[in-house]
């Protein structure tokens, strides 16, 4: 008795395509599903966030609490602070970054203004998303 061996795909690179374009379509179909309930997951999105920074605190007042032999209010108080410093350094950094890459991109605030009322023109970039720059720009200035 042979075996048979199994049949072969006649053309190779047919399943590769298909597979590209699954995950295309598969692309599509999430940033699609993103837009229509961006609520929901921005909601998800902040509650995981929130958890992982809640196990963060609670690994960094544990730590305290271990290696300085202290109460646990008095940890909760280091941690707080330590918090506190972290999210301002995260947001200078931030900032700083924001300024050098819009002063390395557009040279002023000027021809950044004008960037984004000709990308609002031609693009049709929505209004809401302008306004945000604006607010944002409020920020900066």
């Amino acid at each position: 008795m042979t075996e048979e061996a199994p049949p072969s795909n006649p053309n190779p690179s047919a399943s590769g395509s298909l597979s590209k374009m699954r995950r295309k379509a598969v692309i599509w179909i999430s940033i699609a599903l993103v837009i229509l309930f961006w609520d929901e997951v921005f909601e998800i999105t902040v509650h995981v966030l929130h958890i992982i920074i809640e196990y963060l605190e609670l690994a960094i007042e544990e730590l305290i609490i271990m290696i300085f032999h202290v109460e646990e209010h008095e940890s909760q108080m280091f941690t707080a602070w330590i918090g506190l410093g972290s999210f301002i350094a995260i947001g200078v950094i931030g900032y700083l970054r924001l300024v050098r890459f819009i002063h390395r991109e557009f040279r002023s605030w000027g021809y950044f203004w004008i960037w984004i009322k000709v990308h609002f023109q031609e693009n049709w970039i929505p209004v809401s998303l302008i306004l945000l720059l604006y607010f944002a720009s409020l920020f900066l200035i």
